[in-house]
This record gives C-alpha cells, structure tokens and sequence, in this order.
C-alpha cells in the first residue's frame, strides 16, 4: 500500500447507524493492508437512508467523483446488478448469489461485480 493510494466508494439503502459495526471492521481491515483514511486512503459514504430507489442517483454520483471501487452492501447490491458500471464492484450479499442473479455460478462472477457471500449448500 504505500506510495499508493485508494478512493474507495461505499453504498448502501441502508441508514448510517445499523451499519456502524461492519464500517468499523472495513477500516480496520483496510488498516491492516496498510490503507489508512487521511493519508493514502478516502471512504465517500453513501447512503440510502432506507429508501432503495436513492440506489442508483447515489451510484452514479460515486462514479463522477471519481472511485476506484464501490464496495455495496445488502439489497442494494440488487439495484446494481442490471447497471454497467465503469468501476468494479465489490458487495456483501447473504443470499445466494447465483440465484439471485448475480452471478453466472461462484467461480464465474458478472461482468465487473465480485462478492462475498457466505456458503450455499445444496439441497
């Protein structure tokens, strides 16, 4: 990480405080790869503030700031799936996201969106 550094863009249909725990483990994450908000790194958060259809305008914003990529969390991530984005997308999704249509299968993901998501089991 170092003489390098990173605008990362984050986007939920969320509200601030319901996410506080997982922002918190992101930084320190990124902190442990040597990315440190204030000195190579910038987090532009946005939120949805509950309302779902705020999803794209907030996306779209994202990428005229520049980022370098968006990380999406929870149902936003399917707003974004029919979207094309210039950048990549990384999300967080507790479904399945082959069935969800995000995903061709796990090892195939769409176009410029890759994930993680817990383990699916067959039925």
């Amino acid at each position: 990480a170092q003489g390098r550094s990173a605008r990362i863009g984050w986007l939920t249909a969320q509200r601030p405080p319901s996410l506080t725990p997982y922002v918190q483990a992101f930084r320190a994450a990124l902190a442990e790869l040597g990315f440190v908000e204030g000195k190579n790194l910038a987090i532009e958060f946005r939120y949805g503030d509950d309302d779902i259809t705020r999803v794209r305008a907030l996306a779209d914003e994202l990428v005229r700031l520049p980022v370098d990529l968006i990380v999406v969390q929870g149902e936003a991530v399917l707003e974004l799936k029919s979207l094309s984005l210039p950048v990549p997308v990384v999300y967080a999704y507790s479904g399945d996201p082959v069935a969800a249509g995000l995903a061709d299968s796990l090892a195939r993901p769409n176009a410029n969106m890759t994930a993680l998501s817990p383990p699916q089991h067959a039925m």
